[in-house]
């Protein structure tokens, strides 16, 4: 059995901030490869004793409402059932590097999304790399069931080819945060994040958006349907300048949009697809469609 460096910190979280949102955490399990020690016949209790898969921790061993937490250093995709199921509330999956290698590689090898989040809520995503194949139509992570109060953050999407969707939110839950992650380097066919009906009151802060990435023609960063009270601010995009609003398209109803910046560098657009392309001069709205609320620029 490969042998695990136990001084090494990446295996309990420095390679991604971990948010405990408990002050007393559930139990936490490691997973990673065959070549690394990985077993579903282990416990996974111990840097010693991996888990080879996800779903065999999430289905066998977590508990919901626990807080209990995934230590990934590898996935084996081969191993893996597609999408990886997400169905117990308050736990946190935490891709980390293994001994100097790349964090983690969400690559699904059939026509599914990443993780598909249908628990009730307090799920944490950190610290993975997402390379979904376009022609799937399906999302690095799809939180579609309801699920509420969320933390996505720390994530790669479209890291080795151009991505459908990275981000999908709907069916009736809300209140989640998505935060210091990087949706690009080649792009989206469809959209960054799309928040459906009635996602109300997301939070999508501090992300990049290369939404021009290596083949895409066009595609919008940030999208929000009718879910309502969105918090969208210091977000950097490079977009495509084949319409306004690509950088974010707005249906819904009253949001805050502040502090949005076009990538340094970038050639200025000749249709604006960064500024209020409404009312006002509002530096950092970016919006097209319903006018949201949002501070004026001093």
């Amino acid at each position: 059995m490969a042998s695990f460096n136990p001084k090494n910190p990446i295996w309990y979280g420095a390679g991604a901030a971990v948010h405990i949102t408990n002050p007393m955490p559930g139990t936490s399990y490691y997973v990673t490869d065959t070549a690394r020690g990985g077993d579903d016949a282990n416990d996974g209790l111990t840097l010693t004793t991996p888990c080879l898969t996800i779903e065999h921790v999430m289905t066998n061993h977590v508990v919901s409402g626990a807080n209990d937490y995934i230590f990934v250093a590898r996935i084996q995709v081969d191993a893996e059932p597609w999408p990886i199921d997400v169905p117990h509330s308050y736990v946190h999956i935490i891709g980390t590097p293994d001994q100097g290698s790349p964090s983690p590689l969400v690559a699904p090898d059939e026509n599914a999304h990443g993780f598909d989040v249908t628990s009730g809520g307090g799920v944490e995503i950190a610290g993975f790399l997402f390379s979904q194949d376009k022609a799937w139509l399906k999302a690095c992570i799809n939180a579609t069931a309801g699920s509420w109060m969320d933390n996505f953050h720390h994530n790669f999407f479209a890291w080795s080819s151009e991505a459908y969707d990275g981000i999908l939110l709907g069916g009736g839950g809300g209140q989640t945060w998505i935060h210091d992650s990087y949706f690009g380097a080649h792009g989206f066919e469809h959209w960054g994040v799309y928040v459906a009906d009635p996602m109300g009151r997301t939070r999508i802060e501090d992300n990049v958006f290369i939404v021009s990435g290596n083949s895409v023609t066009g595609a919008n960063g940030i999208v929000i349907g009718s879910a309502n009270q969105c918090v969208i601010r210091n977000n950097v995009f490079q977009v495509p300048d084949s319409a306004a609003g690509e950088a974010i398209y707005i249906t819904g109803s009253t949001h805050t949009i502040t502090g949005n910046v076009a990538m340094s560098g970038k050639v200025a657009p000749t249709l604006n697809p960064y500024r209020d392309t409404g009312a006002g001069s509002a530096w950092g709205a970016n919006y097209i469609g319903i006018a949201p609320a949002y501070p004026i620029a001093v």
